[in-house]
C-alpha cells in the first residue's frame, strides 16, 4: 500500500506472501562479486533513477522477498536501507 506506520508484532509473521505468490523469508546472504558496489533500489528494475543505496562485497543482507529471478528485497544491515538488489550477486557462503 505504501503507507508506513505502526502495527502490533504480535500480527506479523515470516511465510508467504497471497497477494503476489512469494516466500518471505529472513536468509541471511552475502554480497559477493561485485566490481565496485552493489546498488539498492526502490523498484526491482536497472535504472539509476531507483537507487536509494549501496553496499558492498563482504556485507551481509536479510532476504526479505525473493521476489523474481532477478531481484530480491533485502534489508541492508550495514546500511539500514531496505530495497531491491540483483540476486547474482548474493551468496549464501563468505
Amino acid at each position: 500500500s505504501g503507507i508506513y506506520g505502526y502495527v502490533k508484532c504480535a500480527y506479523l509473521s515470516y511465510g508467504y506472501d497471497v497477494y503476489s505468490n512469494t516466500s518471505l523469508g529472513t536468509e541471511e546472504y552475502y554480497v559477493k562479486g561485485t566490481k565496485n558496489y552493489l546498488a539498492l533500489r526502490s523498484e526491482p528494475k536497472a535504472t539509476e533513477d531507483v537507487e536509494i543505496g549501496k553496499t558492498y562485497n563482504g556485507s551481509v543482507v536479510q532476504v526479505i522477498e525473493k521476489t523474481n529471478d532477478t531481484y530480491w528485497y533485502v534489508y541492508d544491515y550495514n546500511s539500514g536501507v531496505y530495497g531491491y538488489v540483483k540476486c547474482a550477486y548474493l551468496s549464501k557462503t563468505y
